[in-house]
C-alpha cells in the first residue's frame, strides 16, 4: 500500500499522514475484526440488536454535540484562535451531554418504548456519558490534525480498539446480555482522550495561549457556518447512517438489526481503515493545496486510488459473503453475510466519496453537504419503507444497497465540480 499511496499521492507529507493515520486504524480494525468470531459466540444477535439501536443513538447526539465546531481547529489561521475554538467545542459538548442525562433520567423507558426495545432502558444511563466522551475525543482529535500528529492519532486508536474489545469479551465471559457490548462500545469510540489531552497541555505550554471568553465568542461568531449548516448536514447525515439500525429493529426485530450491524461492521471497515485516514490527513493539507492552485488535481489522484483498492474487497464480499461470515462468525449468521454482499455496492461508492466530502467544508460549502445528505436519508427512508411494504427485510437491505450507490455517486460529482468551481475562484483573486 506505501508504494501505491507514494505513486499516486507525491506530496510526502500527506503521504506520510495517510500511512501513520491509516496503520493506526488498520490495526484497530484488524483487532476488531479477529475478536469478531469471538464476540458473535459470547453475544446473541438480540444483543447486537440492541448494540445496534444504543450506537445509532450515540452516533447522532455524538456527531452535533459540539455543534461541528471542532471541525473548525484545523482551519483556524492561528494557534491561539485554534485553542480557543478547541475550548468552545468542548465546553459545547459537556452543556449538550449534560442536557441529555437530565432528558434520560426523565425518559428512559418512554423512549425504549418508541424504539421498540424494551431492554435498552436499563442500557440509556451510558448514553451521556459516552456523549461527552466521545464528543472531547473528537475535538482533541481535530486539535492533533491541526498539529499534524497523525502518529498520535494513530495511537490512539490502537488504544480504543485494545480496551474496547478487551471490555466486551471479558463482560461477555462472565454475563450475557448487551451490556458488555454497549460499555465496550463507549470505550472503543473515546479511549486516548487522557493521551491527547497531555499533549494538549505540552503544546500550550510551549505556545502560552490563553482561553478568554471575547475569544471564545470571536471563534463562534468566525466559525459560525459551521452550526448554521454542517450541523444539519451532519446530524443528518448520521441518521441516515443508523436509520437502517433504528427502523430495522423497530419494524422487524432487533435480531434483523443485529444482522444489520455486524454486516455493516464488517463492509464498512475499508472506510474506517482508510477513507478516514485519507480525509484527515486531506483535510489538514487542504488550505496548502488550495493556495497553489493543485486541489482539485491532488483530489481526483486521490479518488483514483481509493476505486483501485476498493475493487477486490468489492468482489470477493459480493460474490462469497454467505459462506464466508458462516465460516467466520457461525452458522447463526449466514444471514449478516447476505446482508453484506449486498451492502458493499454502496460502502464501495462512500470508500471513495467520504473522505473526498470533507472538502465541502475546507472551500466553505456546507449548504452542499446539507443537500446531499438530505437526498440521502430520503433515500435510504424510502429503500427500508419499500422493504417493510412487501414485509421483507432482505428487500429493504438491498434497496438500501442501491440507494447509497446514488447517493455517494452523485455526492461525489458535486463535490469534485465544487472544488474545481472553488480552485478557479481562489487563481482569479490572485489575479
Amino acid at each position: 500500500m506505501r508504494t501505491l499511496v507514494s505513486r499516486i499521492i507525491p506530496q510526502a507529507g500527506f503521504a506520510r499522514g495517510v500511512l501513520a493515520l491509516a496503520s493506526g486504524t488498520a490495526g484497530a480494525q484488524l483487532i476488531a475484526v479477529l475478536a469478531s468470531p469471538l464476540l458473535t459466540r459470547f453475544y446473541m444477535p438480540e444483543d447486537f440488536g440492541v448494540l445496534a439501536v444504543f450506537v445509532a443513538l450515540l452516533g447522532v447526539l455524538s456527531v452535533v454535540s459540539s455543534l461541528r465546531y471542532e471541525l473548525a481547529i484545523p482551519l483556524s489561521k492561528t494557534a491561539l484562535s485554534a485553542l480557543n475554538t478547541l475550548t468552545l467545542a468542548v465546553l459545547l459538548n459537556l452543556i449538550f451531554s449534560l442536557t441529555i442525562g437530565l432528558l434520560i433520567v426523565a425518559f428512559r423507558k418512554p423512549l425504549a418504548d418508541l424504539l421498540k426495545v424494551p431492554l435498552l432502558a436499563q442500557y440509556l444511563w451510558i448514553l451521556p456519558i459516552g456523549v461527552i466522551l466521545i464528543g472531547t475525543y473528537r475535538s482533541l482529535t481535530f486539535w492533533a490534525v491541526r498539529e499534524k500528529s497523525f502518529s498520535t492519532i494513530a495511537r490512539t486508536k490502537l488504544m480504543q480498539a485494545l480496551g474496547g474489545l478487551g471490555v466486551q469479551l471479558g463482560i461477555g465471559t462472565f454475563q450475557g446480555g448487551p451490556f458488555g457490548l454497549i460499555v465496550g462500545q463507549v470505550i472503543g469510540q473515546s479511549a486516548g482522550v487522557l493521551f491527547l489531552g497531555r499533549q494538549l497541555k505540552k503544546r500550550i505550554k510551549s505556545l502560552k495561549c490563553t482561553v478568554r471568553r471575547k475569544r471564545l465568542i470571536a471563534a463562534a461568531i468566525t466559525h459560525s457556518r459551521f452550526p448554521k449548516f454542517d450541523l444539519f448536514a451532519a446530524g443528518i447525515n448520521t441518521v441516515a447512517a443508523n436509520l437502517p439500525q433504528f427502523l430495522l429493529a423497530s419494524l422487524f426485530s432487533p435480531a434483523i438489526a443485529g444482522f444489520y450491524l455486524l454486516a455493516y461492521r464488517v463492509i464498512s471497515m475499508p472506510v474506517a481503515i482508510l477513507g478516514q485516514a485519507v480525509g484527515q490527513a486531506l483535510y489538514a493539507h487542504a488550505r496548502e493545496a488550495a493556495a497553489n492552485g493543485s486541489l482539485f488535481r491532488f483530489v481526483c489522484r486521490i479518488s483514483v486510488m481509493l476505486m483501485l483498492l476498493i475493487i477486490l474487497p468489492l468482489v470477493v464480499l459480493f460474490l462469497y459473503g454467505e459462506p464466508l461470515f458462516s465460516l467466520i462468525f457461525g452458522p447463526n449468521w449466514n444471514t449478516a453475510g447476505i446482508y453484506a454482499g449486498w451492502l458493499i455496492l454502496g460502502a464501495a461508492v462512500q470508500f471513495v466519496y467520504s473522505p473526498i466530502s470533507l472538502m465541502l467544508l475546507a472551500t466553505n460549502s456546507q449548504h452542499l453537504n446539507l443537500i446531499i445528505q438530505i437526498f440521502l436519508l430520503l433515500a435510504k427512508s424510502g429503500a427500508i419503507a419499500y422493504g417493510f411494504l412487501q414485509a421483507n427485510p432482505l428487500l429493504a437491505v438491498i434497496a438500501l444497497a442501491f440507494a447509497d450507490c446514488l447517493g455517494y455517486f452523485l455526492g461525489l460529482m458535486l463535490t469534485l465540480r465544487q472544488i474545481k468551481r472553488h480552485q478557479r475562484l481562489l487563481l482569479q483573486q490572485k489575479k
